[in-house]
């Protein structure tokens, strides 16, 4: 793309109480190669420095753009936000996460060259506290028409992986404000209902750990998701009722887990009964997996800190530990492979939606009660 022909990406930025990882993240967003873009800032009510180191950077860089607003949650800061970029593609960025400098233009360059595509995403990487590398995540490759296995899979690493373009955005209504987690993964299965999205194959996408998940956390996070898988339910009819099993199964398998680490044992027994009933064969092959993993003396990504995510190679993968490569992982690694084929075929029979919807096939609020 020559400089005059490349459209405006507009970084779309919530930040509540961000201070420790605010300045690092704009820094690694500014500094793309990709030049042609704007930060669009949403202050969202902070208490803490965020406001004063958004400023500073606002300060010294013209491209980025200060909001703020009464503390609403992070939904209604994305739609304040969308409200007041310019660009022709949008690109989300968590306050804590981090870019490789060739994202943007890679991904502006695929939605630049086919107008069909409505979303563009990457490979992620987690990285601790200091950016350095713990561990690279499972690659995906969900191309094409990919609803259901959106869905199921979920995009890797949230919404900072994903640019979106804008017209697209518009009309799958945003964000739903009545969510707080999960809102990103409902507006995805949207877009991805209303055209093809595709993917950078290398990871360009640094999503930083936090240390622990309280227990008020996990409890808004699954009151999250009985509210979206509701959303779905009503608002996505074409999904098979199979394949909507097994995303709430994958979704509350990966909640127990952090009940468990909480030491929330009753409800952690309850989430797995749950699954059972909703998944009963990858539940089974997951847990023989992290029973196993657990009781192995291999079961860590690295034998040692990762390199910083600046300067990793985008194409080398740190994730896998000798008993993640064994059969065990093999197994569980096999059946997400095989069902990924099935939801990649039930998704090219898909019939177009009915004019009557919006973009998404979903209303923003899908007709539930708050």
């Amino acid at each position: 793309m020559t400089q005059g022909a490349r459209p405006l990406v507009s970084i779309l930025l919530p930040a509540y109480n961000a201070e420790a990882t605010l300045a690092e993240t704009l820094q690694s967003a500014l500094a793309s190669s990709y030049s042609k873009l704007e930060v669009v800032l949403v202050d969202d009510g902070s208490t803490d420095a965020t406001a004063a180191i958004a400023e500073t950077f606002a300060g010294h860089d013209q491209r980025v753009h200060v909001f703020r607003q009464e503390h609403r949650g992070v939904s209604a800061a994305l739609n304040f936000g969308l409200g007041k970029v310019r660009g022709e593609f949008v690109a989300r960025l968590d306050a804590d996460d981090l870019w490789h400098h060739s994202k943007l233009g890679k991904q502006a360059e695929l939605l630049t060259a086919d107008p069909a595509l409505a979303l563009v995403y990457t490979f992620v990487r987690y990285v601790d506290e200091n950016g350095r590398i713990v561990r690279d995540a499972q690659p995906q490759r969900l191309a094409g028409r990919a609803l259901c296995q959106c869905l199921y899979e979920g995009i890797i690493g949230g919404g900072s992986s994903v640019v979106v373009r804008r017209s697209i955005l518009d009309a799958a209504g945003g964000y739903d404000e009545r969510l707080s987690v999960w809102e990103d993964l409902i507006l995805h299965v949207k877009v991805a209902a209303a055209a093809p999205v595709a993917f950078v194959p290398e990871y360009l996408t640094a999503y930083r750990l936090r240390q622990g998940t309280s227990s008020g956390d996990l409890k808004r996070s699954l009151q999250n998701w009985r509210l979206a898988k509701r959303l779905v339910e009503t608002g996505l009819p074409q999904v098979p009722a199979f394949a909507r099993r097994w995303s709430h199964a994958r979704r509350l398998l990966e909640l127990s887990e952090g009940f468990a680490l909480n030491r929330r044992y009753g409800t952690c027994a309850k989430l797995l009964a749950e699954c059972v009933a909703s998944d009963p064969v990858r539940t089974s092959a997951f847990l023989a997996y992290r029973l196993h993993r657990r009781l192995s003396r291999n079961r860590h990504p690295l034998n040692q800190k990762g390199p910083l995510f600046r300067d990793a190679a985008v194409t080398k993968n740190y994730s896998l530990s000798p008993f993640d490569a064994g059969l065990e992982g093999h197994r569980l690694r096999s059946l997400d492979e095989s069902r990924d084929r099935l939801l990649q075929s039930i998704d090219l029979d898909l019939t177009a939606l009915p004019r009557s919807t919006d973009a998404g096939g979903m209303s923003p609020q899908a007709g539930i009660a708050p």
